[in-house]
Formats: structure tokens, C-alpha cells, sequence
């Protein structure tokens, strides 16, 4: 399951049922301003068997700003840990 949202305020959701062992980065671009004033505010959570983990917010300000939201690792065994 995949949904997109390029028009904000949205959610952005991605589903692996059985994540390959690796690590998975998450990493956020800012594409679109409607409001300089305001600081664009990227919330994130992480779902998985062992339950849940929040991430930092991230705040965007300017154009083609990117930021690393958070590097979640998947060992052979499945477990997860986010760093």
C-alpha cells in the first residue's frame, strides 16, 4: 500500500510486509512553498511487530531543502531499530 500526497497537509503512508535484513532511509525534500511565513513540518512514526517508534519533527524552510528523517535498520531476524 503506497499513498502519495504532494498537496499538503497530507499523510505520506508505505507498507513492507516483509522488509529484506537492510538498512532504509527516510528522507524528506521540500518541493513546494504556499506560505514562506510558515516553516513546512514533517511528524513521522514507525510502525512494526515490536511496536512503534516517533520521529524528531523536521521544520523545512526553503526550496530543495532535504533533511534525513531517520535510518531504520531490519536485522536477519526481523527486529528493527531506528537511529
Amino acid at each position: 500500500m503506497s499513498e502519495d500526497a504532494i498537496i499538503g497537509p497530507a499523510n505520506e503512508v508505505w507498507e513492507i510486509r516483509d522488509a529484506p535484513p537492510g538498512e532504509y532511509r527516510i528522507e524528506v525534500e521540500l518541493f513546494a512553498i504556499r506560505d514562506a511565513r510558515k516553516p513546512v513540518v514533517v511528524k513521522g512514526r514507525l510502525f512494526h511487530r515490536d511496536g512503534s517508534d516517533v520521529f524528531d519533527e523536521i521544520r523545512l524552510e526553503r526550496l530543495k531543502q532535504r533533511a534525513r528523517i531517520a535510518t531504520i535498520r531490519v536485522d536477519e531476524a526481523g527486529r528493527v531499530s531506528v537511529r
